[in-house]
């Protein structure tokens, strides 16, 4: 593994679904699809196919570790509501 790559214990203290996807939370289902749809575009493993590979671990990592559980949790209107009573 290369010196760039966070340990998954970090990833899991960042909780906060909201501020992981860079969005406010008043957003609706479709500003939450659209966030999350833009940040797997830039980090998807394919689009850093000719970058070093600590460049694509990273942006892996990121997108494994924090966008797409952020997105799940927030997908599901139960667990949006959760994550809003835990801010």
């Amino acid at each position: 593994m290369s010196q760039t790559f966070l340990p998954p214990e970090w990833f899991k203290q960042l909780c906060d679904p909201y501020a992981v996807l860079g969005i406010s939370v008043s957003a609706d289902d479709r500003q939450i699809f659209k966030r999350y749809h833009t940040l797997a575009k830039l980090l998807h493993p394919d689009r850093h196919t000719k970058s070093s590979n600590p460049d694509q671990e990273l942006a892996t990592a990121i997108l494994s570790y924090l966008i797409n559980p952020a997105y799940e949790q927030l997908k599901n209107r139960h667990k949006r509501l959760i994550a809003i009573a835990m801010l």
